[in-house]
């Protein structure tokens, strides 16, 4: 990120989607939360489309309508809509904490999917240490006899990681024709490269020839951003490394 613009977007991103869980509570003030976050969807739906258009982007086709309806209930409906129904009665920053939990419906979701990724004792460790930090922070409003709405409202932000998870788990199943970044309108991606560089090792491979994976897993990477590029011109990727 060294030109200007780059600090602006991170700058924009930090604001814009940082503060989105304080601008729903100050929204279901005064206005229902159904009633804004189905407004809040609509408008940005219609807007992103018309863009699109205006680009001369090919729109999903009407066979894959249906699909999509499916995702926007589950990551709309039931991710959004259960974190904008939460913050009724929970505050927006432990709102934000506990949809951490999502990483747990994904696992769980992904193994009854028949996921052949194994779950190690590392993430496990991971797993827990994180539940246990959300149960820290919940317990004390607990026994302070909260009440049933903050009860409720902690489930909704369940209910919120449940859509996200199966959403998840859905859209990389489910087998599309369309242009997936067309039809999601996406014009930014941000795509961490450096998994496989802490993995360096492979069995296709001798052992004498193990440092070739670094070498050819970054010309293969570079090789295929140019393509991206070239096919996806409107579409800004970002490459990073180290979560940075």
């Amino acid at each position: 990120m060294s030109s200007p613009r780059a600090y602006l977007a991170w700058v924009a991103v930090c604001i814009l989607w940082g503060t989105t869980y304080l601008a729903i509570r100050i929204a279901i003030e005064t206005i229902p939360p159904m009633l804004m976050t189905s407004t809040r969807w609509i408008v940005a739906g219609v807007v992103l489309l018309a863009a699109l258009k205006m680009a001369g982007v090919a729109l999903p086709a009407p066979r894959s309508w249906f699909a999509l309806t499916i995702l926007g209930v589950l990551f709309m409906g039931m991710g959004n809509g259960g974190v904008v129904w939460a913050e009724q009665t929970v505050s927006s920053g432990l709102v934000s904490v506990l949809v951490a939990v999502i990483p747990f419906y994904m696992i769980g979701i992904e193994k009854l999917m028949g996921a052949p990724e194994r779950l190690t004792l590392g993430r496990s460790a991971g797993l827990l240490i994180g539940f246990g930090g959300i149960v820290m922070l919940v317990w004390p409003e607990l026994t302070a006899g909260a009440g049933t709405g903050f009860l409720f409202g902690v489930m909704a932000t369940q209910v919120a990681c449940l859509g996200w998870a199966v959403g998840s788990s859905y859209s990389r199943r489910r087998h599309t024709e369309e242009n997936v970044l067309a039809s999601a309108a996406i014009d930014y991606v941000k795509w961490d490269w450096n998994r496989f560089i802490s993995e360096p090792f492979t069995p296709t491979l001798p052992s004498d020839r193990q440092g070739e994976l670094w070498h050819r897993y970054v010309l293969g990477l570079c090789d295929l951003f140019d393509r991206l590029a070239q096919r996806f011109p409107r579409i800004l990727f970002e490459s990073c490394a180290s979560g940075g």
